[in-house]
């Protein structure tokens, strides 16, 4: 990853970078614990059994949207800095 002057990172940390922009895209949270796979609370997983998949397709969808970064700078999440900073973290 150096020597393509990416600095290290984790699973985890693309898993946060998801979720943060998700919310910034104002994601209901429900939708966006369930677009990370996240276990629900005993009773509402209980009763609630649909799949939100439209709903999580919909989430990537808008958070997939290259256009939107031009278009709403301030929702998008990745705004990553320049190669030779990356470099120096």
């Amino acid at each position: 990853m150096k020597k393509m002057k990416i600095a290290e990172f984790t699973l985890h940390d693309l898993r946060r970078t998801c979720r943060t922009g998700l919310a910034r895209l104002k994601i209901a949270p429900h939708i966006a614990e369930r677009v990370l796979n996240h276990a629900q609370e005993k009773i509402p997983g209980t009763y609630d059994t649909h799949d939100y998949i439209d709903e999580k397709r919909d989430a990537l969808d808008l958070w997939a949207d290259p256009p939107m970064a031009t278009q709403n700078p301030h929702l998008w999440p990745l705004q990553t800095p320049p190669l030779d900073e990356l470099a120096m973290m």
